[in-house]
């Protein structure tokens, strides 16, 4: 969960309780509190195209 603010949403589909918070600080959430880098791949796979998908390919050799 992202500073509560999805207190409202379903909590899981397996019937467990279990959830996670990444900031209680109260202030917005921001990528930069996080204590990793996210980095994002723009890409896609649709009808047997593969734009970008290299990327995600490098990634998972890792």
């Amino acid at each position: 969960m992202i500073n509560k603010t999805r207190a409202a949403a379903l909590t899981t589909t397996d019937g467990s309780s279990f959830r996670h918070t990444l900031t209680d600080t109260g202030s917005n959430f921001s990528w930069e509190d996080l204590p990793k880098p996210v980095e994002f791949v723009e890409c896609c796979a649709v009808d047997g195209a593969s734009v970008g998908l290299e990327a995600i390919r490098s990634w998972i050799k890792l």
